[in-house]
Order: C-alpha cells, then structure tokens, then sequence
C-alpha cells in the first residue's frame, strides 16, 4: 500500500443519510460489522457511513419479465438508458469509483457534499 493510501471500511446503513457530526444511535448485530467496529475502536481510527440503493432496477424488471416473459434484461437496460439524460445506465464501478475518492486523502478538504451519481436525473440548484 502506497504511504497516501488508507483504507476506510465501511457500514452501509438502508434509507439513512447522515451529515458530518451527526449522530445516529445503532444496534450493531451482525459479527462482520461488530468485528469491524471493534478494529475501528482499538486502532482509535474512523469508518464509514454509506447508502448504497442496489438492485431495484433488476426488481423493476423481474416485474415487468413476468408480465411479459419475452421482455428481456437487455431491452430493460435500453428503455431505461432513455430516460437518463446521458443515456445510458451506470455501472456500479462508477459509484466505486467515488466512494474511493471520498475516501481517500484527496479528498480531506471535503466536509460535507451531496453528490448524485445517477446520469443526471436529478435535479441540482
């Protein structure tokens, strides 16, 4: 590992999003998360918080496939690639991608960002 890289592990909590300093109260239950926090609190080092949405593209179309057994993942992928102002659907890499950044010491100035990684969809003032 390179001397400016660092990992940062992270605890992936469903329709939360927290802002710098916030605080959350949380039962920890699953050993991965509980062996990881107890890593985090014995080297006196940070983790964290991230929500990840995943998977409800596939569930849109296992809906639509059963109406329509022909309708394909790929013609699902085009019609929803229509929609998305760059035209097409992310890839999950691309959020990857981010995260890492966020993570890492390039990012240290950064406080506090909402950032939108969906093609453009949604609407920024």
């Amino acid at each position: 590992m390179l001397d400016s890289e660092r990992i940062l592990p992270l605890f992936p909590l469903n329709s939360v999003v927290l802002f710098p300093g916030a605080s959350i109260p949380l039962q920890i239950f699953e050993d991965r998360y509980k062996r990881m926090l107890k890593d985090c609190m014995d080297a006196d080092s940070r983790f964290g918080i991230c929500l990840i949405k995943s998977g409800q593209h596939r569930a849109s179309w296992s809906r639509m496939h059963e109406d329509n057994p022909d309708y394909s993942l790929d013609d699902h992928w085009r019609k929803l690639s229509q929609a998305v102002p760059l035209g097409r659907v992310g890839e999950a890499d691309e959020a990857g991608d981010v995260i890492c950044f966020l993570a890492s010491p390039k990012a240290s100035y950064v406080t506090g960002a909402s950032l939108n990684i969906d093609g453009g969809m949604s609407p920024v003032v």
